[in-house]
């Protein structure tokens, strides 16, 4: 078997050159004929573009956080090949809500293994970017802000995480989707393909991304009641707070604000805007999952 695998060096807190020694071996213990991209910053699509083109692989394997799977995940997507996560980010929010193992080895061997697969959607936003997990308006997106700008890691401490989480404010919206149209106040308006954050905090219990739909999940108010049970919904799912958020699912979405806002896709920060347009874009990719996978394996 023919792989690539495309490894950020710089996600994560840990230093990937003995982690990267390991997935050497593993591989040549399978009998896999495995090439490495290293991500610089710098014509990195290009890059991984002439390589592609210029071989037949068999899988792509992307290791990283959130936006380095989802940049390898378009190119797989183009190529039409098999796609798989060694979770590599501070997050892994996508790999989590997929069952794939933390221990990057083991997730390696299941990537090369391939038995739990299935035809991924992708939701297109704005008719410019492609979103695998989730995304969000309001006060994630500003958390994710602050963490960004901060220059002390202040966050680790529970007390600042509720605080900064709680400090975002509301903003109006409309919302028209193909099950009808919405108006009101929120503190925070989500999209999102699958189910859960890289905490494990769900945003629903009922999505999945290979249904052939997304999920608009609109928080009128988070108060500190509603992180304290969601995060009890992470340990137990019959404890799911379904009654402090409105859940919509739906194929096409545009919310539209009275002002622009800070949004986030898959953990990057998005220009602030007025607008945002959204479209389920089914069965886009053959993605493989962990064997703790919740979703529906599909044939593919």
């Amino acid at each position: 078997m023919k792989v690539l695998l495309v490894i950020n060096p710089v996600s994560g807190n840990s230093d990937k050159k003995n982690l990267l020694g390991t997935i050497k071996r593993e591989a040549l213990l399978q009998n896999i004929s495995l090439d490495i991209y290293t991500t610089t910053g710098k014509n990195d699509d290009e890059k991984i573009e002439e390589l592609l083109s210029g071989t037949s692989y068999e899988l792509l394997v992307a290791l990283g956080g959130d936006g380095t799977v989802n940049r390898a995940a378009l190119h797989a997507r183009k190529h039409e090949l098999l796609f798989g996560i060694i979770p590599g980010g501070t997050a892994n929010g996508l790999a989590k809500d997929l069952g794939i193992p933390s221990d990057p080895v083991e997730a390696f061997r299941q990537a090369i293994e391939q038995k739990h697969k299935i035809w991924m959607d992708m939701i297109q936003v704005n008719e410019k970017y492609h979103l695998l997990h989730l995304g969000d308006i309001g006060a994630n997106a500003n958390l994710i802000a602050r963490m960004e700008n901060s220059k002390k890691d202040t966050l680790h401490n529970a007390a600042n995480f509720i605080q900064e989480f709680l400090e975002g404010g509301s903003f109006d919206y409309t919302l028209e989707t193909d099950k009808g149209s919405y108006k009101g106040n929120a503190s925070m308006v989500s999209f999102c393909n699958a189910r859960k954050y890289g905490t494990g905090i769900p945003l629903t219990k009922d999505a999945a991304p290979n249904d052939g739909k997304f999920e608009v999940v609109i928080f009128k108010e988070i108060a500190v009641s509603t992180l304290l049970r969601s995060a009890l919904a992470a340990i137990e799912e019959s404890l799911f707070p379904d009654e402090d958020r409105q859940i919509i699912s739906t194929t096409s979405a545009v919310i539209n604000l009275t002002e622009a806002r800070q949004w986030q896709l898959d953990g990057e920060l998005m220009p602030p805007a007025r607008q945002i347009r959204l479209k389920i874009l089914p069965r886009q990719l053959r993605m493989i999952c962990g064997e703790e996978c919740p979703y529906t394996v599909d044939a593919c």
